[in-house]
């Protein structure tokens, strides 16, 4: 089994063990107990770039290691932890490692052990109780469902080796596969479902019409050579008037650019949390006082429990809503990692086609086969009908000046990125250059 990150507990490792001796392509990292029994060990995968961790504030008696990795340019947190059976006050050291770790840095924190803790549903432990409770405060979810191992100490069937994670959502397929021989756990193992990838942030174009300089832009447009444009042809025609057009109005009307909100259910609220939680940090970190960081972390848990029920609530409601279609399929985007473009067809023969030329071909094709022109028709005479052609007909200036007022300022521009507002501001110089096109 290739194994990318392996976490291992009672490794009864000491000094006299070189990091090299147990792996050759993974960096170790490692608590060693130097005597007989316990001791965590940490070994990843060099393709992961994993990098020790500060560990200089962790409390000494504690069993535990952690490293962080990169997948796909996220980067992660992964610990290690043994608490011994009756070690009862592990789990007060073990809040005390979380708080010191900022895991809000990581994109995503896992936390395997052996905890000597039965977590099976039907189990009342009171130490059950304490971790529930340790996972929520730090929004971490334990997701090893299935009996791990027995012991003497425990009852048969019991689910003490858990894996806790702030990203229940990636970490997927835990399975639990045979162990050691000589050893009463058995292994646990899953995959961390690879990042979805970001697209890039798009850039959105905001134009500034309350601060155009609308002299400036009347001017540049009289001083644009219409006259240059051949409208033979309209489409030629529209496309020189817009290279014109919008050339001036780039030179006239200030543009704002910003990107879109990338976290829709972070409210005004939630984000003053937040501000909240960065000004006690900093308070906490300048001061170095016990009472400071208490009310850092106490900010910073409730941040957590609040940004997770936020999201929650956002995904729920976009599924629940009926017709909420933009909404839902703008966040489904959000979380590919690819364009709405098709790189390349099969066609029926096996072969494959990637030019955008030939892919259009084949589809006309594929269209004109269904409709083939040999079924017997009979042809239809359309009646007579007495209506003058419309041969003779005029749009004056007045005309197109009286339905550019009637547009709706605030629509969006379409493809050619030239809005309503841009005409309305244009006018009267543009009137007799539009006039054209209908001529």
């Amino acid at each position: 089994m290739n194994l990318s990150v392996v976490a291992v507990t009672e490794t009864w490792l000491d000094s006299t063990i070189p990091d090299s001796a147990l792996f050759e392509t993974h960096s170790v990292f490692r608590k060693d107990r130097n005597r007989r029994g316990g001791g965590v060990l940490l070994a990843i995968s060099n393709s992961l770039n994993p990098t020790a961790v500060d560990s200089s504030g962790f409390p000494s008696s504690i069993e535990f290691v952690c490293a962080a990795f990169t997948i796909n340019s996220e980067r992660w947190l992964c610990g290690a932890y043994y608490r011994p059976p009756t070690d009862a006050a592990s789990l007060g050291l073990l809040e005390e490692v979380l708080n010191n770790l900022e895991l809000d840095l990581y994109a995503g924190f896992i936390l395997m052990g052996d905890f000597n803790i039965n977590w099976s549903p039907v189990n009342p432990c009171p130490l059950k109780s304490t971790l529930q409770d340790l996972a929520d405060s730090f929004c971490v979810d334990q997701v090893v469902s299935k009996p791990t191992g027995s012991s003497a100490d425990f009852l048969t069937n019991t689910i003490i080796d858990l894996i806790c994670t702030s990203r229940p959502d990636r970490v997927c397929n835990v399975s639990i596969e045979p162990g050691l021989s000589s050893s009463d756990h058995h292994m646990v193992s899953f995959r961390i479902r690879g990042s979805p990838g970001k697209l890039p942030d798009q850039v959105r174009e905001t134009f500034q019409y309350h601060k155009a300089d609308l002299n400036h832009f009347h001017n540049l447009l009289s001083a644009v050579p219409w006259n240059l444009i051949d409208y033979s042809d309209l489409d030629d025609a529209w496309e020189n008037f817009s290279d014109y057009f919008l050339a001036c109005v780039r030179e006239c009307i200030p543009v704002r650019r910003g990107r879109k909100r990338v976290k829709p259910w972070i409210s005004a609220d939630l984000h003053k949390l937040i501000l909240e939680k960065r000004r006690l940090f900093r308070r906490a970190r300048s001061t170095g006082t016990a009472s400071a960081w208490n009310k850092y972390k106490q900010a910073r848990n409730k941040v957590r429990k609040s940004s997770k029920k936020a999201y929650n609530d956002f995904v729920t409601d976009l599924f629940q809503k009926k017709d909420n279609r933009k909404s839902f399929w703008s966040f489904v985007k959000s979380k590919r990692n690819t364009s709405n473009s098709v790189d390349c067809f099969l066609l029926s023969d096996g072969s494959k086609i990637c030019d955008p030329t030939r892919i259009a071909a084949e589809f006309n094709y594929l269209f004109a086969s269904f409709f083939s022109g040999s079924a017997d028709t009979n042809d239809v005479t359309a009646p007579a009908l007495d209506i003058p052609p419309l041969n003779n007909f005029r749009i004056t200036t007045a005309q197109v000046a009286s339905e550019i007022k009637k547009l709706f300022a605030r629509k969006a521009h379409g493809p050619d990125g030239i809005s309503a507002q841009m005409l309305k501001l244009a006018c009267p110089t543009i009137i007799p250059v539009l006039t054209k096109f209908y001529k």
